[in-house]
């Protein structure tokens, strides 16, 4: 009988997902790299630009139909980076406001106050 060791059938050390090589826990539980990771991406500035030019000129139209009018004018642009951009730049299509639909009232349905008995009277109405 074999007693139960914190090595694994391979023989290697069993570690943490949230500890460093050293076996110490970090303090995030993520690596180092990820820590400092920089994002590489260009801003885009004038893309970023004519999207809102865009979308001011043109309200009720989504990232589709932005991305299209962006590749007919000649800009070589690809339709997940539109989106992604249309997304941080916080645009959105403006929604219409919903029309109140006309509920029509029955009369014999409302309810009676304490002075209906007394305006049927009035009238020569029976209640």
């Amino acid at each position: 009988m074999s007693l139960l060791t914190p090595r694994s059938a391979s023989g290697r050390a069993h570690r943490s997902r949230r500890t460093r090589k050293t076996g110490r826990p970090t303090l995030t539980g993520f690596s180092r790299s990820t820590q400092r990771y920089q994002p590489r991406r260009p801003p885009r500035v004038e893309l970023r630009e004519r999207l809102h030019t865009l979308a001011l000129l043109r309200p009720r139209w989504g990232y589709r139909r932005l991305y299209r009018l962006l590749r007919r004018a000649g800009t070589i642009v690809n339709k997940k980076l539109v989106q992604r951009l249309y997304r941080e730049e916080g645009l959105a299509v403006r929604r219409r406001k919903r029309k109140r639909v006309a509920i029509p009232r029955d009369p014999t349905h409302a309810t009676a106050s304490t002075n209906d008995g007394e305006r049927a009277l009035e009238y020569g109405l029976c209640l």
